[in-house]
């Protein structure tokens, strides 16, 4: 291992005594500040940086990111006062990998130097390894950048798979929050830890800490002032912030593949994946499934005559028109240009017997071609309203279509006879009308 250390020669020598304690194996190098550091990393990367948060400027970002340049793959670790925790907070923020709180614990540098790389004990050098190596099976500690608390491999592993998991926006209060909320319990040694959305909901008796991930503020962190101090609990919350940003990261990167830019409804890949995933369920669970396909009649014609602009306009507005009708749980679709596509399910579970679409899909298509056609579209200008027509195609599974691709087929070609027919009509499948009115499947 190869370690440089960046501080006055006080600050270095007591870091370099306590490497000899935890037995490090490679040369430790010395610079006295981080001008200096850079010049060393350049020529020779270390293995681990190590130098005091007090010496960084502010902001950290610019330190950081000249550091990771020229060694990417270093370990950068910082110790700090407990006056200066935030600084060092914001500094693992902008890319420092962890911080030790002074007075130094060996055993403390001991854990952040063997799970930084992975070995039972930091004393590993590429020649190979000093004492036993961890058994198969076994539980790794690896630091989280608190004295005294660590975070087992199982635990972070677990973290992993809520947050890729997770449906909603990240927060404390959803399924990854609270399993960082029972992670932080057991490990911390702090007793029972909550969270809070806002300040004035934390109990009095409390010790609370600002849950920030860059500049989102995800609410508050807080424990029983007779079981933690403000001093204990702040490096967690820092921890607790950087989980809820990655579930909150992945959310909108998730956003991003499965929602449509323009109108912000559920794109193809959405809506391919959920009319798979729902018909196959409500095989299991023998529940109704329709499935409505419209498009806007001469759609060409209004972005050649009034422009994009207002082609754009006209989907956007349609769009919020069919939302405004359907139920929270009904998926609304743009599935191409201008076609647009809407399931209709129920999630109460089994029908009984005799009963019917407990939303009618029929009146609610219906309701959307007169909102349409009677609606004023503000870029249309004085021809609005009434200038405007959809023709769509209704099915209903099981009677229309077994599968997706039968489904969807069935209610396109229900939406060609719309057309061939004088268009501004939704024409039904076979399926439909007896969906609406008979019994269970």
């Amino acid at each position: 291992m190869n370690v440089l250390l960046v501080g006055d020669t006080a600050h270095t020598r007591k870091v370099g005594r306590l490497l000899e304690t935890v037995g490090v194996v490679g040369p430790v190098h010395t610079v006295p500040d981080y001008l200096m550091a850079l010049g060393h990393m350049a020529a020779d990367p270390p293995t681990v940086l190590i130098s005091r948060v007090e010496d960084l400027d502010d902001p950290p970002e610019p330190a950081a990111e000249a550091l990771r340049s020229l060694a990417p793959g270093s370990r950068l670790l910082l110790t700090t006062s407990s006056e200066h925790r935030l600084q060092a907070v914001r500094a693992v923020d902008a890319g420092f990998d962890d911080y030790l709180i002074e007075p130094i614990d060996s055993a403390a540098l001991g854990r952040v130097l063997a799970g930084a790389f992975g070995s039972a004990e930091p004393g590993v050098d590429q020649g190979g390894a000093r004492g036993a190596s961890a058994s198969v099976g076994s539980v790794v500690e690896v630091s989280v950048g608190v004295a005294g608390g660590a975070v087992s491999v199982e635990d972070e592993a677990d973290l992993i798979e809520q947050v890729m998991c997770a449906g909603g926006v990240g927060g404390a209060g959803g399924v990854v929050g609270e399993a960082v909320l029972r992670c932080v319990s057991k490990r911390s040694g702090l007793g029972t830890v909550e969270w809070s959305a806002r300040r004035e909901d934390v109990p009095a008796d409390h010790v609370c800490a600002l849950l920030r991930h860059g500049d989102q503020e995800l609410g508050f962190l807080h424990a029983a002032s007779s079981s933690v101090t403000q001093a204990q609990l702040h490096p967690w919350a820092g921890w607790v912030a950087k989980w809820l940003g990655l579930e909150r990261h992945v959310h909108e990167l998730s956003q991003l593949a499965m929602r449509d830019e323009l109108t912000g409804l559920w794109n193809r890949r959405y809506f391919n994946r959920f009319l798979n995933t729902i018909l196959g369920r409500a095989a299991d669970r023998r529940f109704y499934v329709s499935l409505l396909v419209f498009d806007i009649d001469d759609f060409k014609r209004y972005n050649d005559e009034y422009g994009h602009l207002a082609g754009d306009d006209i989907l956007r507005e349609s769009a919020r028109l069919m939302q405004s009708l359907v139920r929270e749980h009904d998926v609304v679709a743009r599935i191409g240009g201008d076609e647009f596509a809407v399931i209709f399910w129920d999630p109460a579970g089994p029908r009984q017997p005799n009963s019917s679409h407990p939303h009618d899909p029929v009146k609610v298509a219906e309701r959307f071609r007169v909102a349409v056609s009677t609606h004023r579209f503000p870029k249309l200008g004085h021809e609005a309203p009434g200038t405007l027509r959809i023709s769509g195609g209704l099915a209903s599974f099981p009677w229309d279509g077994r599968s997706a691709e039968e489904l969807l087929d069935r209610a396109d070609r229900m939406a060609l006879q719309s057309k061939q027919q004088g268009k501004d009509a939704i024409t039904f499948g076979p399926g439909v009308r007896r969906n609406s009115s008979c019994g269970d499947l």
